[in-house]
């Protein structure tokens, strides 16, 4: 008996804190929203030590009078909300009134605040287990909160925090991530040492890409503009070209009504609308903002609000998928031109050249596209009318044009091509061709217990098979796309063992791997002597591609070398 108490309130109000302060940047995420819930036009951050040290965080937004600042350290008191219905309606950042509560069990805390339609203010001190202490004070029209000696009561929390460098590291990705998420509101963010963010608040997410990323990513900036046929969910933002790629995801960030959040399935969505063109472990700098109606999303399945839950995920998704991928399709170069507007391609080879290198059609892409779709963009003649001198090691075609020399890399172009037609037909059609001759394959265990659990997604893509055993398949039947004279034994069970691969995941991941997996089995290899028609024709073709740059994997498919750069190497004056 007597062994299950009541925990003390300053123990308490430590465990709490645990859930929603866990580092610097937990601190300035709380106080920021609140300076953004309150309508501040200007953010003013001031950071020591890496946040340990002190934060400070100054807005001008509507300020608090001596009765709301001395509720607003208190558990569960919020502006935000009355009842549990307000939930679904509220567009704020903050709703549950844990945050300053929190923030003031694990450090000392001063709140200086007044209403603009006021003549003076308050200040509140708090911090550890002392009474707050309420005095009036002169001041600004707006908030500013004092943190100092973060987790001073907690030294196990401290111990574990990364260096100053670090933590600072981290409050400044938040920062970069909530200016792009609020282009109208003005953030500086300082340490003793200098400036490290700046963005006036003009509206322009252009701003804060020239801030965070830099003149050169901001220069080639593309945004984001586009919406679902019923209006009611919105895709905004603004995505850079793939070449300013990175090696992590911290230039990612995904705005959910106003919320930074991180969520799998828009993540994904991003990334697999950027995955043609990027190599592996390279990540897109990128910033978007989808909108959507307060009911349709529960901001409350997170202790620190950075997941949300919405209905019809999948769909909102694909918003994101489609409104990025056309975005970057729609860029071009000099040289571009819409197909069907410009120059004819060059004829196909003769029969016998197309049976001996087979060669996916490409005609139906530009008649297939949908009314709401923009023509697609491809290359000009200027790929299409390259003149190939020869093969250099069977691997790679030597050609010239007007512009210098060109080495191709036929594995990789041929790949290209194949990629972009798979992946249209996955997407636009999940029709199954029967095969002629049904195929016995053999798969690890584990990759046809997977198999079987997804039965319904692989079948709903084309596939169909039997079971003999536990490592034995028959395949019937696989989707449109994969041409059954294309395919091989071992370009199937490599597609099949991707789909395993990536349970769990987001369907277009099934879609681009086995689109970038059947084109990588189906594509002519390295070593393969060319004759000069098909050589043509890979030109042909390849110029036609959404994206003729690289191959799926993100190598490129060409190097151009310009008389210029050959004669500076050669040392020659022209």
């Amino acid at each position: 008996m007597g062994a299950i108490r009541i925990l003390a309130p300053s123990v308490r109000d430590q465990i709490a804190a645990g859930e929603v302060v866990e580092r610097p940047s937990s601190v300035v995420k709380e106080l920021v929203e609140n300076s953004l819930d309150a309508d501040a036009k200007l953010v003013e951050l001031y950071v020591s030590g890496g946040g340990k040290a002190g934060i400070r965080v100054k807005d001008d937004g509507v300020g608090m009078d001596q009765e709301d600042l001395a509720l607003a350290v208190t558990r569960h008191a919020t502006s935000k909300l009355t009842h549990l219905d307000d939930l679904s309606h509220s567009l704020t950042l903050g709703f549950r009134g844990e945050a300053l509560a929190a923030i003031s069990a694990v450090s000392r805390m001063v709140i200086t605040s007044r209403p603009a339609a006021s003549s003076s203010g308050f200040r509140l001190s708090i911090g550890g287990n002392s009474e707050p202490q309420l005095t009036a004070c002169a001041s600004h029209a707006g908030t500013t909160v004092e943190v100092e000696d973060l987790f001073y009561s907690v030294p196990a929390r401290l111990k574990h925090l990364k260096t100053d460098a670090a933590e600072l590291f981290q409050i400044q990705q938040l920062v970069t991530a909530l200016a792009l998420a609020y282009p109208h509101v003005a953030f500086r963010l300082t340490t003793p040492e200098r400036v490290l963010f700046d963005v006036p608040g003009r509206g322009e997410a252009l701003d804060v890409f020239l801030a965070a990323y830099g003149r050169e990513v901001a220069a080639a900036s593309l945004p984001v503009n586009f919406e679902s046929t019923d209006g009611l969910v919105s895709v905004r933002g603004t995505v850079a070209p793939p070449e300013f790629s990175r090696s992590a995801r911290n230039a990612e960030t995904i705005v959910v009504n106003g919320r930074v959040i991180h969520n799998w399935a828009l993540r994904a969505a991003l990334e697999e609308a950027y995955r043609p063109q990027l190599a592996e472990r390279r990540f897109p700098v990128a910033a978007i903002r989808v909108m959507l109606p307060g009911d349709r999303l529960d901001p409350n399945v997170h202790p620190q609000k950075s997941e949300v839950r919405m209905d019809d995920e999948r769909k909102v998704a694909a918003l994101v998928h489609r409104a990025v991928r056309e975005t970057l399709a729609a860029r071009s170069g000099s040289t571009a031109f819409w197909l069907g507007e410009g120059p004819a391609l060059a004829k196909a080879p003769s029969q016998q050249v197309s049976q001996a290198l087979e060669f996916p059609e490409t005609a139906t892409y530009a008649s297939d596209q949908r009314a709401d779709k923009p023509p697609v963009p491809v290359l000009s003649s200027e790929v299409a009318s390259l003149n190939p001198l020869g093969q250099w090691a069977q691997k790679y075609i030597v050609a010239e044009g007007e512009r210098g020399l060109y080495l191709i890399d036929q594995h990789a172009a041929h790949e290209r091509v194949y990629f972009e037609k798979f992946q249209r037909e996955f997407e636009q059609a999940t029709v199954s061709q029967l095969l002629l001759m049904p195929l016995s394959l053999t798969v690890p265990p584990e990759v046809q217990g997977v198999l079987d659990q997804r039965r319904g997604v692989l079948e709903s893509a084309g596939f169909d098979w039997t079971s003999l055993s536990s490592r034995s398949i028959i395949v019937r039947a696989v989707p449109r796309a994969l041409n059954e004279a294309e395919l091989s034994e071992e370009a199937l069970v490599t597609i099949l063992t991707g789909f395993s691969d990536h349970q769990g995941q987001h369907p277009w991941t099934y879609v681009m791997d086995a689109a970038a997996m059947a084109a990588c089995k189906t594509a002519i290899k390295a070593y393969r002597q060319l004759s000069r028609e098909e050589m043509l024709e890979l030109f042909r073709q390849l110029a036609a591609c959404d994206d003729p740059r690289s191959c799926p994997h993100g190598r490129p498919t060409l190097l151009h070398f310009t008389m210029e750069e050959v004669d500076r190497r050669f040392g020659r004056k022209g």
